[in-house]
């Protein structure tokens, strides 16, 4: 759009500062025969270059994408839940304080806000562990469920209790190099939850990626 900006200011200046009839005309003729030849050039001659280097560009953005895609795919499935090793697993509930009649600030348990922390080892010794998918499941038990919660099962707890929480939570950026561990700590709540009653929980590994350089 340059070259035409240019062409209508030409003739505005020889329309202005050209007093003779012919000499204007003339001038106008030639203004319009380099704007000819201009238009020809752009649109016949160089449009195959053009065009071609359209579709280097677009090549080269379908290339990108697809090794993208690519390394995305890799580093999800370069690594497996069983790669991954859970220890010190706990989920705790949050602490709230009110104050009393007696002016004095009480603390009590929050059931309704619980962090989630363990210790995670990368067994893999090829691959360093990027992002990490935890499924924490919260259960509401009988009272008469009596099994500690480091010693329970989750076939137990699927039988007995009523699941009252289930999320899955992401930590990610861990860069846990092969055969490294590393802490996880997290602040979680659950969606609609109700109010546990002699509450356990159940965590495992939902899906682990793979740093992939």
């Amino acid at each position: 759009m340059g070259w035409a900006f240019l062409f209508v200011i030409a003739v505005m200046l020889v329309w202005l500062f050209v007093e003779s009839r012919r000499t204007r005309l003339a001038a106008l003729g030639l203004i319009g025969f380099v704007a000819l030849v201009t238009l020809y050039f752009f649109l016949v001659l160089d449009a195959p270059e053009r065009r071609e280097g359209s579709k280097q560009v677009r090549g080269a953005d379908v290339s990108d994408t697809a090794q993208l895609r690519a390394k995305i795919e890799r580093a999800r499935t370069a690594l497996t839940a069983d790669k991954i090793a859970m220890g010190s697993a706990r989920l705790e509930p949050g602490k709230s304080t009110t104050w009393g009649s007696d002016g004095k600030a009480h603390e009590r348990l929050d059931l309704f806000s619980w962090t989630f922390n363990a210790e995670i080892k990368n067994l893999s010794d090829e691959f360093a562990v990027r992002d990490l998918y935890i499924r924490v499941r919260l259960f509401s038990c009988p009272s008469f469920f009596q099994t500690p919660a480091d010693e329970v099962v989750v076939d137990q707890l699927e039988r007995r209790c009523a699941l009252i929480g289930d999320r899955n939570v992401g930590f990610y950026d861990l860069r846990i190099d092969p055969g490294g561990s590393r802490p996880i700590s997290d602040t979680i709540t659950f969606d609609n939850q109700p109010e546990p009653r002699n509450w356990r929980y159940w965590a495992d590994v939902a899906r682990v990626d793979a740093l992939i350089e």
